[in-house]
């Protein structure tokens, strides 16, 4: 089993439109889950499951700007754009 984690930051004046865009990319790749933060609104998790660590690499490529995809837009809602996207790849512990 393996999953991949995704973190950022929501520009506060950007979360309602963060959301509309969120949710359409969640009904077009239904396999994350989204979380915000409870005592920390604005920030958020995805939680994927079944990642391949091969998809973990093109998605990280993808939403860090190295090449333009739709989640490329991303960082248009994240404090500090790309660069404040955190990705982590887990896989079972032998």
């Amino acid at each position: 089993m393996s999953v991949m984690f995704v973190e950022y930051k929501v520009d506060p004046e950007k979360r309602d439109q963060y959301l509309q865009w969120i949710r359409s990319m969640n009904r077009k790749e239904p396999r994350f889950e989204l979380l915000e933060g409870s005592d920390q609104p604005h920030l958020f998790v995805e939680i994927w499951r079944g990642i391949s660590f091969d998809e973990y690499v093109k998605l990280k490529q993808e939403r860090l700007g190295r090449f333009h995809s739709a989640w490329s837009a991303m960082a248009e809602y994240v404090s500090g754009g790309a660069d404040r996207i955190h990705i982590w790849h887990f896989r079972s512990a032998p």
